[in-house]
This record gives C-alpha cells, structure tokens and sequence, in this order.
C-alpha cells in the first residue's frame, strides 16, 4: 500500500491530487491532525488511520510523563502493520510521532519519500546549522534510549532547533520548485499542476500573515510591521488581510482594530480555510506575504507572488530570511528592495527557470 502521512491542511491538500493520479493500487492515508480538518471517508484513500495525540518531547514532559508517551507509540504499533512492499510519502520529519512512522517503515524495508513542506524544506536544507542547545542534546538521549528513537540527531537553523533524520532513510525528495539542497538526497521535482484559474480582479491582492512573533520578534512589533506594509494596500483593488491560524488572539485583536479605524479599504477574509480555496472565491492577481508557504501554493493557479522577505530581513536580520531570500533567487523570483516598488506592475518572474527534468509521481515510485 502507499501511505500519505499528512499533519496540515495544504498536506492533504497536495497530498489527494498525487494520490488521484495513481491509479491501480491501495493508497493509504495517515492523519496526525496539527492543522488539518480530519477526513473520515474518501473516494481516493482505500484505508484512513488517524492518531489524534501529539507526541510532546519537552524535557520537562519526558521526564514526568512517560507512561502516556509510550501508551501512545505503543497505539502506533498496534494500529499502524507495515512490510517491505509498502511505501511512506511524508512532508516533514522534524516531528517526533512522524519520526516514529517513518522508522517502522524504514525498518520494515519500505521506501520512505519526503515530500516538500512548502518553502521551509528548500530554505533550511540549504542553511548552515548552528550549535544545539544542551537542554536539547538531553532530549536527544531520552528519546534515543528511554524512547527507542534512532537514526536522528537535533540540529539549529536559525533560531530554530529541529529534529533531522540521517539522509539515507529517504529514497527521494519530491519537491515542485528548486533543484539543490545541503543533504544527501535525490532530489525529484515534480511535473507542474494544469492548475490555472480565471483570475476576476487582475489589480487585487491578498495579504497572507504569519506568525513570525512566535520567534523573530515580538507581537507588538509584528502589529508594528504589519501597519507599515498595509500602506500599500490603497495601490490594489480589492485588497484582502488573511490571518494566519498561527495568529494570537491578540495579533488578532489588535489588527482588526488597525484595519477597522486607519485602512478602510481593506476587507478581513475571516473564513480558516487554505489558501488553495480561498483564491478561488478572491480571484486577485496578487498573493504579498513576508515568506508563506500558502503563496507558494497558488503560484500555478497564475497568481503573482510578492515576497516581503528582504525588506523583512532589513527590520529583523536572521539567517532563516537570508536562506529563503536565496531560495527565491535560485528559482529566478524576483522580489521588491523597499515598500515603493510594490504594485500591480510588480513582475516576479522575468526570466524562467532553467529547465529541468520533472517526473510524475509514479514514476519517481516507479510503479
């Protein structure tokens, strides 16, 4: 059977149009709901597993609450029969229950792929990482030998440190854009998406928040941030603000008093909902975010991407801005130096990408 393990809405979002394109085998679905309305039937998966508990690996949880840890990855085993005839597609490994996944695959002989993770897989596999914390190197021998995990070692990108399994693990990755990364991986980028809508509002934009105050900065100072860049709103029409489910309550409050009472202009799209289908009810020709993975995502239904990131990195210097700025680079998007240049005669793609071998998903299985 092949699995998709997905964590997120915009997973399963891309996750069910490669499964629609496999035909004649058993396609199984693995559900760790982060961010992610559970599926309980499908026409495309022939089988749904869902674990709906987060693995915490806190130190502090780890040592205090070890019998419901191991209740929960012995349900994983109970639940999950793998054999070497199996296939695993997974967007991320940094997680710890998805790590615990990927190795009773691996172990059972199963080929194990990992799928994008929107821009972060291309930006960080392409960092030089930095010392980890010693808190986190005790992490690592808890879950190494009071947990059973292997195989993995922690490591910092930036300001965050995150769980990276051994390269050899993985048979590929399969990713839409980009074509290098610093790991020992086959790199398999996939045929494009015929994905293209009728876009109705050629000068409207979208406005897609993060939550870059869960690392780079305060809340206020992002409110800050936000009110500097919402001036350019009066240059598009319509011009949607989309929060971000990340978003604090705060964040929330506080922005939608800014917009109620200083850009009257501005329409608050409330629904929480990806912006796959979100672009379909506001068909604009522009998505302006700092460095979502949720524009990347749309970029074939011909949506021009704004990318706020060098400016960001002029406010907030990080490395983690600086690996994405040349992610963007190496695909050929271009990006505005200041506020000024951002308009609806704003050009992201000059030049095209060189081209390069794609592959559909069945190939790269080859099945």
């Amino acid at each position: 059977m092949i699995y998709f393990l997905v964590n997120n809405d915009y997973h399963f979002n891309l996750d069910e149009k490669l499964a629609s394109n496999i035909n004649g085998h058993k396609l199984g679905l693995i559900q760790i709901p982060y961010s992610l309305k559970l599926v309980s039937s499908s026409t495309v998966f022939d089988k749904i597993i869902t674990f709906h508990d987060k693995l915490n690996t806190s130190l502090k949880w780890m040592l205090f609450n070890f019998g419901a840890n191991r209740k929960l990855l012995k349900k994983i085993d109970n639940e999950l029969d793998v054999d070497l005839n199996d296939i695993l597609l997974v967007h991320t490994e940094i997680d710890m229950l998805n790590q615990y996944i990927i190795s009773k695959f691996y172990n059972a002989g199963a080929k194990v792929f990992l799928i994008e993770d929107g821009t972060a897989t291309m930006s960080l596999f392409n960092m030089t990482t930095g010392k980890v914390a010693n808190k986190d190197r005790i992490r690592s021998l808890m879950l190494k030998y009071c947990y059973g995990f292997s195989n993995f070692e922690f490591k910092k990108y930036g300001v965050e440190t995150l769980a990276q399994m051994e390269d050899h693990i993985f048979r590929g990755l399969i990713v839409k854009r980009g074509d290098k990364i610093n790991r020992d991986i086959p790199i398999y980028k996939l045929a494009p998406f015929l994905d293209q809508i009728n876009i109705i509002h050629k000068n409207g934009a979208i406005f897609f928040s993060q939550g870059l105050y869960l690392f780079f900065m305060s809340e206020d100072e992002y409110i800050k941030l936000v009110d500097r860049f919402l001036e350019i709103s009066n240059f598009f029409s319509p011009f949607y603000f989309k929060f971000h489910p990340s978003d604090s309550e705060y964040v929330k409050k506080k922005l939608v008093g800014l917009i109620e009472s200083k850009y009257r202009n501005v329409d608050i799209i409330l629904e929480n909902d990806i912006a796959e289908n979100l672009i379909n009810k506001y068909p604009v020709g522009y998505a302006i975010t700092f460095n979502s993975t949720a524009v990347f995502n749309i970029l074939e239904k011909g949506i021009v991407p704004i990318f706020l990131n060098k400016i960001l990195n002029e406010f907030f210097p990080d490395d983690s801005f600086v690996a994405f700025g040349q992610f963007l680079s190496s695909i050929n998007c271009n990006v505005p130096a200041n506020i000024e240049e951002i308009n609806p005669d704003f050009v992201a793609f000059k030049d095209e990408m060189q081209n390069s071998n794609t592959y559909k998903l069945i190939d790269i299985l080859e099945l």
